[in-house]
């Protein structure tokens, strides 16, 4: 049975007002000693505060809800460092965390932000959905702007927050050519040059485009020539490394990879031990991860892109949503660290 305010009110001496002034945040009004005779109390006998009924007084229900599309399988993929840095936060300013996932025909239909809000009883959303975002939706979140919600990971002018992907594309090259190399190459197995460097903005997540882009503008203010290896429309993603490999055959072979992910790197690596090459001997490679990265015991030179600082930015953003729900707050861009291990980036063999 639940304990009740009163009951700790009788078994400490003190009125109910004072117990329920000082288990809803108002302790500071009593001395230490009352305090903390309430709190002991409290504690021994179980006491749970009644959610619903705070909520009902305060009109808030200290929790932030977390919704994801259904519909899309990457759409709205999240990493694990984003979410520990969301949970980080929460739990720093004991908030609940409530997620969901909706479908499309649910996200599109009339007042659905607020339906969402009142469903998972939480006083704002952070919405991940990075891209194929249905454009009622969208329409529909521009419109309600006293709705507090922030975006993640998404190109947006306001109430969001990305990593700066193509400030990430300019580090790490400027860190190879720093090293010595000229000829390097990017490597992205899951996505074809039409969309590295088309104008479709829906189909693919922005780092597609961004992290290239960075990387060929370095290049080419080197003045050096970029090199994109990427699958081909007619080839699955498995076959971009035999393509890549016989690249590798020739005289003017890249002396370091920069890669989009961790995809495809696995194979890559067997591929260049049964040829007898050898990382960073032969050949430096270097990606975009969201942790320390290692493979078959190589812990690989990365660019570190900061989603775990994403979640955290993207909570304490939300509380000022939560608190100015009117307020268009600025974009806040996290910019990618370069992460130097030494195992995997070396001077070029001829250097």
């Amino acid at each position: 049975m639940a304990v009740r305010i009163s009951e700790i009110a009788l078994k400490a001496g003190l009125s109910r007002q004072t117990v329920s002034n000082i288990l809803n945040g108002k302790g500071h009004l009593f001395t230490v000693d009352t305090r903390e005779l309430v709190l002991r109390l409290s504690q021994a006998m179980g006491y749970r505060p009644n959610a619903v009924a705070r909520a009902l007084r305060s009109g808030r229900f200290n929790a932030i809800g977390l919704i994801s599309s259904a519909e899309v399988r990457y759409a709205s993929s999240l990493q694990t460092a984003a979410l520990e840095g969301i949970e980080e936060i929460t739990s720093n300013h004991d908030l609940h965390l409530v997620s969901g996932r909706f479908s499309d025909e649910k996200l599109v239909v009339e007042n659905a932000i607020p339906k969402i809000l009142r469903e998972l009883f939480v006083d704002g959303l952070l919405i991940n959905y990075t891209y194929r975002i249905p454009p009622e939706f969208l329409e529909q979140a521009a419109a309600v702007g006293g709705i507090p919600s922030v975006w993640l990971n998404i190109r947006r002018d306001f109430d969001c927050v990305r990593p700066n992907d193509f400030q990430g594309g300019e580090t790490v090259t400027e860190y190879l050519l720093s090293m010595g190399h000229r000829r390097i190459a990017y490597l992205d197995s899951r996505h074809t040059e039409e969309g590295i460097k088309g104008k479709d903005v829906e189909s693919f997540h922005y780092s597609v485009r961004d992290r290239y882009a960075g990387y060929a503008q370095s290049m080419e203010s080197a003045g050096l020539k970029p090199q994109l290896i990427c699958r081909l429309p007619h080839l699955t993603k498995q076959e971009v490394i035999p393509l890549f490999l016989e690249q590798m055959a020739s005289k003017d072979r890249p002396t370091a990879i920069i890669g989009y992910g961790e995809h495809g790197f696995g194979s890559l690596l067997l591929a260049l031990a049964d040829r007898g090459m050898k990382v960073p001997r032969d050949l430096s490679l270097v990606l975009f991860a969201s942790r320390e990265f290692d493979l078959a015991g190589i812990p690989f030179d990365y660019v570190l892109v900061p989603h775990y600082q994403v979640g955290r930015t993207a909570v304490e953003l939300l509380l000022h949503k939560i608190e100015s729900p009117a307020i268009r707050f600025p974009v806040e861009v996290l910019p990618c660290q370069m992460r130097r291990l030494g195992a995997t980036v070396a001077p070029p063999p001829s250097a």
